[in-house]
């Protein structure tokens, strides 16, 4: 409801004039890893005219609809573009998580390790510290033996 909420002021201020063209900017999810900054166009609708081209090769027949084509196509252009906008707040989303996840993977690598080296150091120096404890035991057995 939000983003349909959203939808609507964008399209109306389209309508009304207010802008030229409405644009999105948004994070493309890719992978867990990896995702692609994207501005999209979404107010007017357009298709790139390869993309049409591709169509008509792909489609060379003509549909037959039991609806008047106006009728559909005013159902299905809102719901395009609230589709649209709402895919690139999934996505936005999606790459937020997973770079997240990545910075918290890193983090928990980054822990173990600075753990395994403080461990490493400090096992070192309680060894340090028997070694000079056993030297003074002996050091003194020497000289109460002389």
């Amino acid at each position: 409801e939000d983003i349909r909420q959203v939808a609507q002021e964008l399209s109306s201020l389209f309508c009304e004039g207010s802008y030229g063209k409405i644009l999105v900017a948004y994070n493309q999810f890719q992978s867990v890893l990896q995702f692609n900054s994207t501005i999209k166009q979404v107010l007017p609708l357009s298709m790139p005219s390869e993309g049409k081209e591709e169509l008509r090769e792909k489609f060379p027949f003509d549909f037959k609809y039991d609806a008047p084509p106006q009728e559909i196509l005013d159902e299905l252009i809102p719901e395009s573009y609230v589709a649209t906008l709402f895919t690139a707040l999934l996505d936005a989303q999606a790459s937020e998580h997973g770079s997240r996840m990545a910075a918290m993977d890193s983090a928990s690598k980054n822990c173990n390790e600075v753990i395994r080296k403080l461990t490493l150091k400090m096992n070192k120096l309680r060894q340090a510290a028997i070694t000079t404890e056993l030297i003074e035991v002996i050091s003194g057995a020497e000289a109460l033996n002389s």
